[in-house]
């Protein structure tokens, strides 16, 4: 065999190894915060695919949509249903899969805490994405901001 297949081989193996790992440590971030999600209250798995669970909390309801930043460093929600993750160099969309269009409370759990997380209120100006207010219609949060879901409630 030649060499260069050996390197090849060697290379695409390493590339793999790399992707599980990533891929083990997102799972192990979200499995962090379901342990968490339990303790405030009852979570439920969604049969929906707009959203991941269905979050009960004295007797409301609320719908919640996890979003994995992997490496990037910013969200921003442009409108109600164009998201974008920023890379410091090319913007990532992310398909809301309707969870724009659900009724009822709405939690999106950013997870890991990203440097910057912006409402686009028109083509000139954002704001920055508070917990404790709306952005659209919908409530966004960290991983980090898990004990203001109850002050939502």
């Amino acid at each position: 065999m030649h060499p260069l297949l050996y390197i090849l081989i060697a290379f695409v193996f390493a590339i793999g190894f790399i992707l599980i790992l990533l891929k083990y440590f997102e799972l192990k971030q979200r499995k962090t915060l379901i342990k968490k999600l339990n303790k405030i209250g009852k979570l439920q798995k969604s049969s929906s695919p707009s959203y991941d669970y269905l979050l009960m909390i004295d007797n409301r309801t609320i719908k919640v949509r996890f979003i994995y930043m992997g490496s990037k460093r910013s969200i921003s929600f442009n409108s109600i249903a164009h998201w974008q993750l920023h890379p410091s160099n090319k913007p990532k969309m992310i398909n809301p899969k309707n969870f724009h269009l659900e009724k009822g409370l709405k939690l999106i759990i950013v997870y890991p805490t990203p440097t910057k997380m912006v409402k686009y209120i028109n083509e000139n100006e954002i704001v920055f994405v508070k917990p404790d207010e709306l952005c659209f219609d919908y409530y966004v949060i960290t991983s980090n901001e898990l004990e203001t879901i109850k002050e939502i409630v």
